[in-house]
């Protein structure tokens, strides 16, 4: 009895121990942050995390699966509350109870497909057709002369289609939510890489362009008004190319060349930008608060650099995630960072980071409306709530 009670007034002691070497490195460090709080900048707790090692949570998985009897390469993306997929030949809307909507032919070669709130929108690169669909059916389709490039669909069911033609170099087209053409604008000395709507109720378009001149190219960003015949804005970008273009809410639209991102507001006058290495990216993204980079400047296989900016292009929070890289998706105040194996999660404005332990088969991430964390392999879909 004595002996047991030797041990628990030991234990007792260690634990009243502990407990005062916590409060004196949390005193120790208070007063660190008020002796060097000159010396202490956002630029040195951005990369915290950078450091920090946790072991990654086992995911939980929910009752929410797909299965799919496709496998490959499978485009897929939530559409509302329901999950659609387009492989091969075929484009299928899911519920999250496993019950097939419907399937519909698509007879596509190189399909792509771009998902809003209004509806699917899928397009044959290259090709000729272009359908849009909705949870239910097929709403309308297009078929065109010559070879679709480029095409995109904003909130309100607003189609563009980038396209060649016949005397031009290239061709901007728009469609209202019926598939109604409402607008075009040609060019002959230009090629356009993409063209990307607004959400606004008559929307602008945001065109990328690149023009060749004696063995050299230029970029131009021109923004058009639907509801006029005239060129709204344009920039002259020098010598680059412009890659990508998406437009925000806030009036603003992104541009991703090969060696940096800019924004500009829809008169073309650039916000901001941010430059990086031509060879380090390696995923870019935007989506509610956030631009997000996945560079890879040192070249290590398996390390990538997560960057995530403001719409400022000023960096919120920057961390080294090791795997190979799969996807990344934001949310409105989150980023997903999905890696062979694992899923990690950051909310740059609370400065939180979770990872969690997956079937090294997921290949694909998303975000539904209600906030479920959507996995897709090649067998099957799942959606988990992740608590944050």
């Amino acid at each position: 009895m004595t002996d047991n009670n030797h041990y628990i007034r030991t234990a007792k002691r260690f634990r009243m121990y502990k407990f005062i070497a916590l409060i004196a490195f949390a005193v120790f460090f208070m007063a660190g942050l008020v002796a060097f709080k000159d010396d202490i900048t956002a630029e040195n707790l951005k990369y915290l995390f950078k450091y920090i090692n946790t072991s990654p949570q086992e995911l939980e998985e929910s009752e929410y699966t797909i299965r799919l009897s496709a496998p490959g390469d499978v485009q897929a993306g939530m559409f509302r509350e329901d999950f659609a997929v387009l492989y091969g030949d075929s484009f299928s809307m899911y519920t999250f109870s496993d019950e097939l909507l419907y399937t519909q032919p698509v007879y596509m070669s190189y399909p792509k497909m771009v998902i809003s709130q209004k509806g699917v929108l899928c397009y044959d690169v290259g090709g000729s057709s272009l359908k849009v669909f909705n949870s239910f059916s097929q709403l309308w389709e297009l078929t065109f002369e010559y070879p679709i490039i480029h095409a995109d669909i904003n909130d309100n069911g607003y189609v563009s289609v980038v396209a060649s033609e016949q005397g031009v170099q290239a061709a901007v087209y728009v469609y209202d939510q019926n598939g109604n053409h409402i607008y075009k604008w040609t060019t002959s000395d230009k090629f356009v890489v993409c063209a990307s709507l607004s959400d606004d109720r008559i929307p602008y378009v945001a065109v990328c362009t690149v023009k060749s001149e004696n063995g050299d190219y230029s970029g131009e960003v021109i923004t058009l008004k639907t509801d006029e015949k005239s060129i709204f804005d344009s920039k002259k970008l020098g010598n680059v190319l412009p890659l990508q273009s998406g437009c925000s809410d806030d009036g603003t639209y992104s541009i991703l060349s090969e060696s940096s991102v800019m924004v500009y507001n829809r008169n073309t006058d650039e916000i901001s930008s941010y430059s990086f290495g031509r060879d380090a990216l390696r995923m870019y993204r935007t989506g509610g608060k956030y631009l997000t980079l996945a560079l890879n400047e040192n070249k290590i296989a398996n390390e990538s650099d997560i960057v995530v900016l403001n719409k400022a292009c000023k960096e919120e929070y920057t961390v080294t995630v090791s795997g190979r890289l799969m996807d990344m998706v934001m949310d409105e105040d989150k980023i997903y960072v999905l890696t062979m194996g694992t899923l990690h999660i950051f909310a740059p404005e609370r400065k939180e980071y979770k990872n969690i332990a997956v079937s090294d088969n997921f290949k694909r991430v998303y975000i539904s409306n209600t906030g479920q964390v959507v996995l897709l392999s090649e067998e099957r879909v799942i959606a988990v709530y992740i608590e944050m």
